[in-house]
C-alpha cells in the first residue's frame, strides 16, 4: 500500500484521543490472543506478560514504518474514514460505528466498502467485542426490576431492527440469533452480511475484548496516554505495561474491574 502511495492505516484522533485504544485493543487481541487477555484481565496473568510485550511492540512497529500516516494526530474521526472512500487508504481498522459514515462518503465517491475482520498472528480474525457504557442494573436500584424490563426490551428482534435501520453500527446489541432481524431497505447489504459474520464469529468463539469496556477507569484511560508515548518514544513498551499492570492490580484490590464473562 505505501508503494502505491496509499495510507495503510485510515486513522485520526484529533477529535477523539481515545481512538488510540482501538488499536491498542486490536493488538492484544489479535496478537497475544483473546484467551490471554481473558486471563489477564481476570487477574491469571500480568499485563507484563511477553505476550502482550510482542503485541505493543507490533504497534509501535506499525507506527514507525508510518502504516498510521503522517497526520493521525491532526486528522479527526471523520476525516480519517473519509480517505477510504476516496482512494487515499488502504483500510481503517475501526469498529462497527463507522458503518453511520458509509452513507456519507462512499456513494458521492463511487465507491464500494467492503469488510474482513482483522487478522489474528494464527491467521484468524478475532472480533473484540464491547460496548460504550455497561448495561447494568444498580444493586441499589429501588426498582430493579423496572430496569430489568428495560433491558429485556432492548434486547429483542425487534428494537434491534429498529435501531439498527436508523443507526448502524451504535446499536449492535449482543443478539445470538440475528435471523429475524428485519433491517430497513435503506440500510447498505454490506451491514447485514457483516453482523451476521460477528454473530457466527461469537458463537465459535472467536471474540476478544475492548478495554473501554472491560478496564477499570484508571487503566483505560493510562492505555490513551501510555500507547502515545510508546509511538513517541517516551517509554517502551515494557514501561507502559509495567505502570498499565500497576494499575489494573491496584483498581482490581480495589473491586472496581467489571465482571469479567467465563468464555464460551
Amino acid at each position: 500500500m505505501k508503494a502505491k502511495g496509499l495510507v495503510p492505516f485510515a486513522a485520526g484522533n484529533a477529535d477523539w484521543r481515545p481512538a488510540n485504544e482501538w488499536f491498542f485493543t486490536q493488538a492484544v487481541n489479535s496478537i497475544a490472543g483473546p484467551e490471554n487477555v481473558y486471563k489477564a484481565l481476570t487477574g491469571a496473568i500480568p499485563w507484563t506478560d511477553p505476550s502482550f510485550v510482542a503485541s505493543v511492540d507490533k504497534l509501535a512497529q506499525w507506527w514507525d514504518k508510518g502504516y498510521f500516516g503522517d497526520n493521525y494526530f491532526s486528522l479527526t474521526l471523520e476525516q480519517a474514514f473519509a480517505q477510504l472512500a476516496t482512494g487515499q487508504a488502504g483500510m481503517g481498522p475501526t469498529g462497527t460505528w463507522a458503518f453511520t459514515n458509509v452513507p456519507d462518503y462512499f456513494p458521492q465517491n463511487n465507491a464500494e466498502p467492503a469488510f474482513v475482520g482483522f487478522p489474528s498472528a494464527s491467521g484468524d480474525p478475532i472480533f473484540p467485542l464491547g460496548i460504550g457504557s455497561t448495561l447494568s442494573i444498580n444493586a441499589k436500584s429501588s426498582n430493579g426490576d423496572g430496569a430489568a424490563a428495560v433491558l429485556d426490551f432492548m434486547h429483542n428482534d425487534d428494537f434491534y431492527s429498529k435501531m439498527n435501520s436508523a443507526w448502524q453500527g451504535e446499536w449492535n446489541l449482543p443478539l445470538k440469533d440475528l435471523s429475524k432481524v428485519k433491517l430497513s431497505d435503506k440500510v447498505v447489504p454490506l451491514y447485514t452480511e457483516v453482523m451476521k459474520e460477528l454473530a457466527s464469529a461469537v458463537s465459535a468463539g472467536k471474540y476478544g475484548y475492548t478495554t473501554w469496556t472491560f478496564f477499570p477507569p484508571a487503566s483505560d484511560t493510562y492505555v490513551v496516554s501510555g500507547l502515545e508515548e510508546v509511538w513517541l518514544k517516551k517509554q517502551s513498551s515494557s514501561d507502559f505495561l509495567k505502570k498499565l499492570n500497576d494499575t489494573f492490580k491496584s483498581e482490581k484490590d480495589a473491586g472496581k474491574v467489571p465482571t469479567i464473562p467465563s468464555r464460551s
